[in-house]
């Protein structure tokens, strides 16, 4: 599980724009696994990113460096 504490330390790590196309995640935003679950990634902080709704579904199930190229 993920906690509001880390939510919110995500939230700012990332200054509240999408960690993919730097879009406004201030009010609407998910929290993503860099690396899937389904890829054995996990909920640890370091694993977590911030991302816009059409950022993350677009990922799917990809990791963040399949999605864009690069790590965030």
């Amino acid at each position: 599980e993920i906690t509001y504490d880390v939510i919110e330390i995500i939230r700012k790590k990332y200054n509240y724009k999408c960690a993919y196309c730097g879009g406004d995640c201030s009010e609407n935003y998910h929290i993503d696994h860099k690396i899937p679950l389904s890829k054995g990634g996990g909920n640890d902080i370091d694993n977590l990113a911030l991302s816009c709704p059409k950022c993350n579904w677009s990922k799917n199930d990809k990791t963040d460096e399949e999605f864009i190229g690069h790590k965030v």
